[in-house]
């Protein structure tokens, strides 16, 4: 049997990459103001 080597290198990198931690921070922000925004009391026609 031949060896294999598994890296995870790039999953165990990805959650230490400000960038990923920046988009996660983003989205929730924009999912948050999306939420609270809605007005229920306006009845689409």
């Amino acid at each position: 049997m031949a060896s294999h080597s598994h890296k995870h290198s790039s999953g165990r990198k990805l959650h230490k990459d400000w960038r990923a931690w920046l988009a996660l921070l983003l989205m929730l922000v924009a999912i948050i103001t999306y939420v609270l925004t809605l007005d229920d009391s306006i009845i689409p026609r």
